[in-house]
């Protein structure tokens, strides 16, 4: 293989791969600002207590903070600025890990909670990659 073929397909993959990372950062952020926003919120608990991580899920409680935000207008921000900044570190084909470890997370998402809507997750999912 000449020189000139192995240049182009090094820089075939390297644009592959900037295209991979684009669309997961993008798409992975989109899909957390959605799941956030669109979170049913009485004190605010459960919509501060997204949590993003790479590769592994984590298992924290909600932290103090998420406890400490009720009726804060700022939570949501939050929520999204620090997910964000992990989103932005992904790298080298990664797994993004969006979770809510809330105790009744599974229950709020399935809708039977007296809080609308239900399927936040979901349609964060098909909003953000287009599914």
């Amino acid at each position: 293989m000449s020189d000139f073929t192995a240049a182009r397909i090094d820089d075939a993959m390297d644009d592959v791969e900037k295209t991979v990372e684009t669309y997961v950062r993008r798409g992975s952020l989109g899909a957390l600002s959605h799941m956030v926003l669109a979170s049913p919120v009485d004190t605010g608990r459960f919509r501060a207590a997204w949590l993003v991580s790479l590769n592994a899920p984590v298992s924290n409680a909600p932290t103090a903070y998420a406890d400490a935000v009720k009726n804060d207008p700022r939570y949501p921000n939050d929520a999204i600025s620090t997910g964000s900044g992990v989103i932005n570190s992904y790298k080298d084909y990664s797994v993004v890990i969006i979770q809510n470890n809330v105790e009744y997370a599974a229950i709020l998402n399935d809708g039977t909670s007296s809080r609308p809507p239900g399927g936040f997750v979901e349609s964060g999912i098909n909003a953000a990659f287009g599914a």
